[in-house]
């Protein structure tokens, strides 16, 4: 008996093919159709990374959790995809399977640049990736003569953070001595007349810092700036 139905056939390559089917009955006629088959190559798929948090601030021991979304991702031709992260872009891609969710726990500081790769069903790959910044909160004592800090107020002077606060009920001012805030000048007391400096709120009038503040000892609001008069 012949063959009624021949094997499928798969095309290598994309393009136009005028596939050919020739029938030949028992005295050997014949007859000839043809069909166009246009062969398409597999479309690549698309990988789309987002995250949440992109800035991660750690305190002074610990870790914080980052969530990559990479549900954006797609395969032009609507199959499923295999989802891999590498949440620390070193090369140690996790398996997700077909889940575009994944978490990951910082707990060094440094700027990481987390990749995602996903697969087709015809193992065809794309990338995507997104900067990652872990930052550690660093403290830097500023001032430990009694009992300083309760009231405070942060600003930039001329670059560098400065600081009003209350200090043994004086009003107390500070500079840095750099503009990460790593080391720090000598503070002067701005106003040391009764019980003051609560409340300080410090900011830059006309280029010099000014500071608000409450005078416990006459119940009045004061206001101090730097002058060169």
């Amino acid at each position: 008996m012949m063959e009624q139905n021949p094997p499928p056939h798969t095309y290598m390559s994309a393009g136009m093919y005028n596939a050919k089917l020739r029938v030949t009955d028992n005295d050997g006629a014949f007859d000839v159709d043809t069909v166009s088959i246009n062969a398409t190559a597999n479309l690549p798929p698309v990988a789309v990374l987002s995250a949440s948090p992109t800035f991660v601030y750690l305190g002074d021991t610990g870790s914080a959790s980052v969530d990559f979304d990479a549900s954006s991702s797609y395969d032009p031709e609507g199959t499923s995809l295999i989802y891999r992260f590498d949440p620390e872009g070193d090369g140690s891609y996790v398996n997700n399977g077909t889940d575009p969710i994944y978490d990951h726990d910082y707990s060094e500081t440094g700027m990481y640049m987390a990749k995602l790769k996903v697969e087709d069903s015809d193992n065809d790959t794309d990338y995507d990736s997104v900067l990652i910044s872990v930052y550690r909160f660093s403290t830097t004592p500023v001032d430990s003569a009694g009992a300083v800090g309760q009231y405070t107020s942060l600003a930039v002077v001329k670059g560098n953070p400065a600081i009003s606060y209350y200090a043994n009920t004086d009003l107390n001012y500070v500079r840095a001595s750099n503009a990460s805030g790593s080391r720090w000048g000598t503070p002067v007391t701005v106003d040391s007349a009764g019980d003051v400096g609560a409340c300080t709120s410090l900011a830059i009038v006309n280029g010099k810092p000014a500071i608000s503040y409450y005078d416990s000892t006459h119940a009045d609001l004061k206001f101090a700036i730097a002058r060169l008069e």
